[in-house]
């Protein structure tokens, strides 16, 4: 695990910032790895000190909580505006899931978009589905009328597409 979070730090150094600073004493550079994955560990509540192991926990060892823990602290290493998860509550039970969701809306809050596809969504989030067979949603607002999306049939005839995505 430790191996994983010091490479990602080693990429985000070299890949991010001037040129000038590769050229800093490694002492420095190193110090700010070192921070930069502690403000990712505990931006994502994943303590080293609680694992079997420490730093030294293999991957394969870590329940799949610590596993999403882990994944989203080495996303956040590169600080991004936007992050994506997918089966994000795949083998969690209800209370990991509720833990899982707390700590993707804390991420959210800090101003990271978070984009997460799961099974269960939790109440007081917007849900997009993309079942072909859904009723379509009247996302138009108030006063406005949505047009249809128009597409060719095989005589060149133009029609309105009939199936919307569902949005709730």
């Amino acid at each position: 695990m430790g191996e994983q979070l010091r490479e990602g730090a080693l990429l985000q150094r070299r890949y991010e910032g001037p040129l000038r600073a590769l050229l800093r004493p490694p002492g420095s550079r190193g110090k700010e790895a070192a921070a930069r994955i502690d403000a990712a560990l505990d931006a994502v509540g994943l303590d080293p000190e609680t694992l079997p192991k420490g730093l030294r926990t293999s991957v394969r060892d870590l329940d799949r909580l610590e596993a999403v823990r882990l994944s989203l602290a080495l996303a956040l290493l590169d600080s991004p505006r936007l992050l994506a998860l997918d089966d994000v509550d795949l083998k969690l039970s209800d209370t990991e899931r509720e833990e899982a969701w707390e700590l993707l809306r804390s991420i959210a809050a800090a101003g990271t978009t978070v984009l997460a596809v799961c099974s269960q969504a939790p109440e007081g989030v917007r849900v997009v589905r993309t079942d072909p067979g859904a009723e379509p949603a009247d996302t138009a607002g108030p006063g406005r009328r949505r047009r249809p999306h128009r597409r060719r049939h095989e005589g060149g005839r133009r029609c309105a597409r009939r199936s919307w995505p569902r949005l709730s």
